[in-house]
Order: C-alpha cells, then sequence, then structure tokens
C-alpha cells in the first residue's frame, strides 16, 4: 500500500511520506504558512490604523470602541483557529489578542503618567506612576508566562510568539501626543507592522535560530522607532524617577525577550513531570494493568 504524505493541522508539510525519510516542502508551501501565521498581526495592524486614516461616525463615548473592535476580531480569530484545528495560528492570536488587551493599556497608562508635570518622589506625587510601572512589569511576567504554556510542546516557538509584546512596550513609551486612544492605537499599528514583517521571517528560519527572534525583533524595533523619531517623552519639571522607571520597563522587556526560550522549556518540564505523576496515580500507561513481560 503506498503511503501519501500527511499534513499536520499547524498548515505546514513536513511529515514523513514513508518510513525514514520526510518530504521536503515546497516554496510556495512554505512562505505560504509563513504568511498565514503572520496575517494576525497584520489585520491587527491594519485594524488599528484605520481610526487615524478614516473618521468612523457613531455616538460621542468615553469607551475606546476602536480597541474593543480590534480585540472582538482577535477573539474571532482565535475562536476560527480552535474550530479549523490550527494550533499554531491560534497561539499568534491568542498573543496578540492578550497583547492588545492587556499589556496595551497598561503601557499606556504607565506612558501617560510619566508624562504628567512635577511628578516626583520629593513630591509625593509619583505614586501613580510607580504602581503603572509594575503593572506593565507584571503583565509582561504574565505574558511570558503564556508563552511557556502554551508553547510547552514546541520551545523553539516561544520567542517568536513573544515578538508582538516585546515589541509593543517600547512602541508605546515612544508614543507622540498625549496617550489618548488614537495615540495608543497608531503605537500598536507600528509594534503590530513590525512584529508580523519580523514574525513572517522567523516562521522561515530553521528552528534552531528561532529562540533568538525576540531579541533581534527588540533591536529591529529601537532602530525603526529612533528613525521615527518616537523616543520616550517626559515632562520637563520631572524628578529623576520617571526615567528610572521607563530603564526598569524596557529593562524587564529585554529581559523577558531573552529568557522566554528558557521559560517554554521549563514550562515542558513542568507538564512532563504532572504528566508522569497523572500516570503513576493511574498505574502507569496500561491503566493499572501489569505489563506482559513478553
Amino acid at each position: 500500500m503506498v503511503e501519501h504524505p500527511q499534513e499536520p493541522r499547524d498548515g505546514s508539510r513536513f511529515i514523513d511520506a514513508s518510513p525514514g525519510r520526510a518530504v521536503r516542502p515546497s516554496p510556495r508551501s512554505v512562505f505560504g504558512r509563513a504568511f498565514a501565521l503572520a496575517s494576525p498581526l497584520g489585520i491587527t495592524a491594519g485594524l488599528a490604523v484605520l481610526p487615524r486614516l478614516i473618521h468612523l461616525p457613531g455616538p460621542a463615548s468615553s469607551l475606546p470602541i476602536a480597541t474593543l473592535l480590534i480585540i472582538a476580531v482577535q477573539m474571532l480569530g482565535v475562536l476560527l483557529a480552535r474550530e479549523l484545528e490550527l494550533p499554531t495560528w491560534r497561539r499568534v492570536w491568542l498573543l496578540a489578542l492578550a497583547t492588545t488587551a492587556l499589556l496595551l493599556p497598561l503601557t499606556a497608562l504607565q506612558a501617560a503618567a510619566s508624562r504628567v508635570p512635577f511628578v516626583s518622589l520629593a513630591r509625593d506625587s509619583a505614586g501613580p506612576l510607580v504602581w503603572s510601572s509594575v503593572a506593565v512589569v507584571l503583565a509582561v511576567l504574565a505574558l511570558v508566562a503564556l508563552v511557556a504554556f502554551v508553547s510547552a510542546d514546541l520551545p523553539e516557538q516561544a520567542a517568536v510568539l513573544f515578538v508582538p509584546a516585546a515589541v509593543l512596550v517600547p512602541a508605546v513609551l515612544g508614543a507622540p501626543g498625549n496617550l489618548d486612544e488614537r495615540s495608543a492605537l497608531i503605537a500598536l499599528a507600528e509594534a503590530s507592522l513590525v512584529a508580523a514583517v519580523i514574525t513572517f521571517v522567523a516562521w522561515l528560519l530553521p528552528r534552531g535560530a528561532q529562540p533568538l527572534v525576540a531579541a533581534t525583533a527588540l533591536g529591529v524595533q529601537f532602530v525603526v522607532l529612533w528613525a521615527l523619531g518616537f523616543d520616550p517623552s517626559f515632562a520637563a519639571d520631572r524628578g529623576t524617577v520617571v526615567p528610572v522607571l521607563a530603564i526598569v520597563v524596557l529593562a524587564a522587556t529585554v529581559i523577558a525577550a531573552v529568557l522566554v526560550p528558557l521559560a517554554a522549556l521549563i514550562g515542558r518540564g513542568l507538564l512532563r513531570a504532572v504528566r508522569d505523576a497523572a500516570q503513576a496515580r493511574e498505574g502507569g500507561p496500561s491503566g493499572g494493568r501489569p505489563a506482559n513481560p513478553h
């Protein structure tokens, strides 16, 4: 009987056509898979820049309607990928959703607090900035934990999945304006576009090179922001605590980008330990029946 090549449900063709021999994927399928996996970030960038390009009519409201629309589309992407049984695509959508819903508002609050005049420890006015900075660092750690969990089976992908979060933090800190919703969405659009391009290239790389992608993406993002003139903006009459906390937030992001593959490896070890413990409680893979020695 002739065995036909199978296609894994994440859209990549690399399953054996015969025992001991792998099918080399065609360039078209490789580029198509990379484009598909980068598409959630491209869609996010397009939706984020839309309010800047056109005026969307609607009732006046204090709700971030455009941001909520992006989150709704990302949630639909997660559900669609689950229904289509595309696990890697679902992970990309999930990380894009978590970045927009969690990291974007917290980083925008931190950046807005850093632009308030007369913020300093001496004036006892740095409380909101300190707490918002702590919240951003915790959000970054939460995203590292999420990436480690969803990529525990393929820890090489962890750095690629973390790219949207890594490039968003410096984009928001350097965003122009008063950090209203439109300024935050411009930062999201820029970061998502950069992340889409970088992850498209990253999905084409061999797995051994992928753990370096998040740190490399941060370096590229710093150069792009410098070229665009997106520098961290602080009020003139601010204390030393303002730039110090900005450095702390950026340093936490850099450390997370470097160590997220290690976190995924630790997550894989923990999951294996949990599975082994569960099998031991059930009496082993044979379901409690002694294995046949013959």
